[in-house]
Formats: structure tokens, sequence, C-alpha cells
């Protein structure tokens, strides 16, 4: 992407060399639109006038469709468009082994009312789209009940609610790959948490209070473990770290061994063990700025303090209340939990590459389509790319190089087609005949046959594609009243 996030560079990954920039275009906030491009190797030369002019554009086989977010999640803006939540789900290597369930918990769905571990947030989240997650069993941290009383505190996962942040923002909110794997190779190393209530209320193992680390070493160091897996922040690539916890004073639950391993029992109190799971936005680093902010550097992990638990807690993206799905084996086949949100296009500080902005890789290795194809289904496909842009059109396009001219392009066209445009009582207004594979688009200067400009108004186009098929489009064109002060 560019450094303004409105338009995308097309790379050569082997050599760095630039395949194409995108023409873009741009709706009213001036941010970029779903606009689907053929992507093309281009040749420019200098002219006359200073200035590159295309030469050659030879097609690599495939289009590029991208568009920007409006607002992070919480706004007003992705409240209207689904919270910018776009799915989630639980993929297993082997699907006859789904053993991953959860504790439902949305407060109002729950008996008795004191289950429920999830409470919605009418200002951010006002249709409860990330209340519902997975059925209720994954919520991002700023959706968790406040722990208000004694039962409060066995059944939510919340340290308090100052860590919910100021007016609990979605802002920080992205999208993950949570990853549960038997291969020891890939697991995290992690803090471990106590979820029972301590004192004398529900008395923990080492005497430590709730959501402080646990005390007890098992060859890791104290309040260390591993967990079986891993998680992927998705926005820029990198390991988080991962943690859970587990509730010391429930040994018949696995509560007490240091592990994550989650029982089959759904009572609402004793949930698999309380076995939360953490998942944070900070990159890797094994836990260990956790384990220093919830131990006082590591010297004192029974009183830490305040402002540092709320530090660490403040970093917790998502968290789930996982139970054992009745009848399944722990870890009998790898299981992926995707959480996809959208998020606009922003600079992030990771390293070097790109300065910045977002760099995705790609290969259409294993994309190469053979002859025993359906071609039907090929020149569906390929059909179904072709469209005009802008549509509508508002006396501007980015395709204008000055405010004398109109342009509106014809995208993604075979080598062969021909474009037809008539007015919607039937009358001619423009054909246009393309008979080279060099290009992939006609531009279009709104001008009749007989170079007169076109009226506002809407406007049938057929497009004819041999050997391919054809469409037709409606075309909406606003015309800007002619400049005088030119003449």
């Amino acid at each position: 992407f560019t450094a303004d996030m409105k338009s995308y560079v097309l790379l050569n990954d082997d050599t760095n060399d630039t395949l194409m920039v995108s023409d873009t275009t741009f709706n009213t906030s001036t941010t970029l639109n779903e606009n689907e491009q053929a992507a093309q190797i281009r040749t420019y030369t200098i002219g006359s006038n200073g200035l590159p002019r295309l030469v050659n554009a030879k097609p690599l086989g495939f289009s590029i469709r991208v568009n920007n977010t409006l607002g992070s999640p919480g706004s007003a803006t992705a409240i209207l468009n689904n919270n910018n939540f776009l799915e989630a789900s639980i993929v297993y290597t082997d699907k006859n082994k789904s053993w991953l369930s959860g504790y439902s918990g949305l407060v109002g769905n729950t008996t008795p009312a004191v289950a429920g571990w999830i409470e919605n947030n009418a200002t951010v989240d006002p249709n409860e789209v990330y209340s519902n997650v997975l059925n209720g069993t994954w919520a991002p941290y700023k959706l968790l009940r406040n722990p208000t009383s004694n039962e409060l505190k066995k059944t939510s996962p919340l340290f308090d609610i100052q860590t919910k942040g100021p007016n609990y923002k979605f802002d920080s909110i992205g999208s993950y790959d949570i990853v549960f794997t038997s291969d020891t190779t890939k697991w995290s190393e992690c803090i471990v948490v106590e979820s029972s209530v301590g004192g004398t209320i529900e008395p923990s193992e080492g005497n430590a209070k709730r959501m402080n680390l646990r005390n007890k070493d098992i060859g890791y160091g104290t309040g260390k473990s591993k967990f079986p897996g891993y998680a992927i922040n998705l926005e820029n690539g990198e390991r988080v770290n991962i943690f859970f916890a587990e509730a010391s004073a429930l040994p018949e639950e696995n509560g007490a061994d240091m592990k994550w391993n989650p029982t089959s029992n759904t009572s609402f109190l004793n949930r698999g063990g309380r076995h939360h799971v953490y998942v944070t936005r900070r990159p890797y680093d094994g836990c260990v700025q956790l384990f220093k902010l919830l131990s006082k550097n590591g010297s004192d992990i029974l009183n830490p303090l305040y402002a540092d638990q709320k530090t660490a807690y403040y970093m917790v993206d998502w968290v789930t209340v996982p139970v054992l799905a009745p009848g399944k084996q722990l870890l009998s086949t790898d299981a992926r939990v995707r959480l996809r949100v959208s998020k606009p296009f922003v600079k992030f500080a990771t390293d070097a590459t790109g300065n910045g902005v977002p760099v995705y890789k790609f290969n259409t290795q294993n994309s190469v389509r053979s002859a025993f194809d359906n071609v039907a289904e090929d020149n569906k496909n390929a059909l179904s790319l072709i469209n005009v842009v802008p549509n509508p059109y508002y006396a501007y396009s980015t395709y204008e190089p000055d405010k004398n001219i109109n342009r509106v392009r014809f995208t993604n066209l075979p080598a062969e087609a021909t474009v037809t445009i008539y007015t919607t009582n039937g009358m001619l207004v423009r054909r246009f005949k393309k008979s080279d594979a060099a290009t992939t688009s006609i531009d279009w200067d709104l001008r009749n046959a007989n170079r007169i400009p076109i009226a506002t108004g809407v406007y049938i186009i057929h497009i004819n594609c041999p050997g391919i098929g054809e469409k037709t489009l409606k075309w909406l064109g606003v015309m800007r009243p002619v400049d005088f002060t030119n003449f």
C-alpha cells in the first residue's frame, strides 16, 4: 500500500520490481473503494511532456480487489455495518474430532443470571454482535462482566472494571488465529493466573489472589507454564502472547496442575476448571513482560502493584471460557479458532519493510488452472469481473488528469470485446471495440459518437466478449456544468 492508504503497489517479491500501481477510485470520505482490477506488468516510457506514458500492459492472469474500512469497531460508522465483525469459526484438522467447546456466557441468556460472564455494552456494541461470537463462547475482554460479587468472581474472567479501558473502546480489537495443538514444538511459553476467589471464600494454592499469578512451580518457574498452541495477530502477522487461568481450588477439575486441560464439567461455577484463555495484542516474548508486571519484576508474586496489574490485563483482546466437548479427547486433533474483524488500513511499526504500511505476500503457484477445468465456470467468473468505474459517476473520477476532461473506465476486459452504450430508450450513444491482449480496459470520455458530451442520466452498457459471453450494466452519470472560464 502507498503511504496514504488509498492505493496499492504490486511488487515482484523476487526482484522487488514494481509491476503496477493501482488505478484507484475514491468515495466521498476519500478512502479506498472496492475496486477490482486485473493485475498487470506495466511498462512506461517518458513522454515529450516529461510525464510517464503507458506503452504496454501484460496481464498476469489474476485480479486484485481491495476496499478500505471506515471506522474501527465500536464507532458509529462501524456499528451500522455489523460493527465491523466479519466472522468466527473453529477449524479442525480432523473434523470428526471436534473437542473444543466453551461456556456460553451472555448475560440474560444464562441460568442462573450470575453464570453470565459477557455483558453487552449499548454504546459500543448495541446490536450484541461481539456478545455472541461463536455462540457466546468467545468475547472481547472489554465486554467481560464486572465481578462485583463473590459468585461473579468465580464466573467472570475479568480482572476488574478498570482494565476495560476508557469508555470500553473497541479500537484495539483485531483479527486472530488461535491454534490448539498437541505438537509441543509449537507450544507457547506463558504465565498462569489464579481463577479461584482466594481467601476464606475459596482458598487457593499458595494463597494466591484471584487473577494474580499461580503460586506454584512445575519446572518452568513460579506462575509459569506452556500453553498447547499459539496465537497470531493477522493484522501484522506477529505471534502474540497467550496465557491461561485455572482454579487451584478445583483440583478435581484439573485446576491445580498448572496445565491447560479443561474438563467437560459445565457447572456454572466450575465450568471445566475455569481454564480461561487470554489472547493479547502484545508481540510474543514468552510472557516475560506480563510476568514482570504481575510479580513486581519477579520479586513478589503475591502482591503485585495494582497499576502493573491493570497494565497487564489492558493488553488482552479476546477471552474464552473453554470446556472439553463431552466424549472427546483433549488435543486429539489441531483446532484453529478464527476471529475476523474489519479495520482500516493503518501504518504499524514492526520492521522497516514497506515503510510501516501494510505489506502482504502471496503467490499463484497453487492456483494455476488446468485445461480440464470447467470452461463455462471460467467464462462466468471472467464476465463477473467486468465493470465500469466509478459507478455512479458524480462529475469526477480519478482517471481525469484535469477538470476539463471527463473519464470513466471499463475494467477487466478480455483481449476481444465490444462495449456499446445506449440510452434507456435504446438509442445508440457510443461503441468501442477492443482487439488486443496488452490492455484490459477502455476509457470513455463521456461523449457520444459525434463527440458531443452526454447528458446526466442512466445509461445501459452492453459488453460482448466473443467466446466468453455477454454482460449488461446500468450506469449513472452526473455531468458537471461547463466551465466557461476556460473559453
